[in-house]
């Protein structure tokens, strides 16, 4: 699992490869955060369940490196969260290979237990999505406009 550092580049595979993108963000002081990532996408990125089928990249919003490389301008991490409009950390989005957002974000962590399910039933909803985009999982449930890493808009 890396950082994410050139949306260009990680769009172009994730075209080419027809695969999803699971977007983290987190910060250093947040343990909820660590929990996901320790505990959940780790497990994730190692297993060979999810090899090949989706690229897991990080946003670590409180740090100044990597600059995100997004559109022709480089962002730091906090300026990148903000124009993907995460509020709260930790938070989990799912974006198809035309770099839209599809199935619901995962804001914080509600039930520890259960959040490996979260994550798979998101991406095999992501995965439908890839397939056919007018699923209506595809955008139901997105609680504010879908995030969108073509445009800066």
């Amino acid at each position: 699992m890396s950082d994410l550092e050139n949306v260009e580049a990680d769009l172009a595979y994730m075209q080419e490869q027809q695969i999803p993108m699971l977007l983290f963000f987190h910060a250093t002081y947040c343990t909820y955060c660590q929990t996901v990532d320790d505990e959940f996408l780790q497990t994730m990125a190692e297993s060979e369940e999810y090899d090949g089928r989706l690229i897991i990249r990080r946003v670590e919003i409180d740090s100044e490196l990597p600059e995100i490389e997004w559109q022709g301008t480089s962002y730091t991490p906090v300026e990148f969260a903000r124009l993907q409009g995460v509020e709260l950390v930790p938070e989990v989005i799912y974006f198809a290979p035309d770099g839209k957002q599809v199935v619901d974000e995962i804001k914080g962590v509600t039930v520890p237990d259960f959040y490996p399910q979260y994550l798979d039933k998101r991406l095999r909803a992501a995965e439908r999505c890839i397939e056919d985009p007018t699923l209506d999982v595809c955008t139901d449930g997105i609680d504010q406009p879908r995030r969108d890493l073509t445009s800066t808009d």
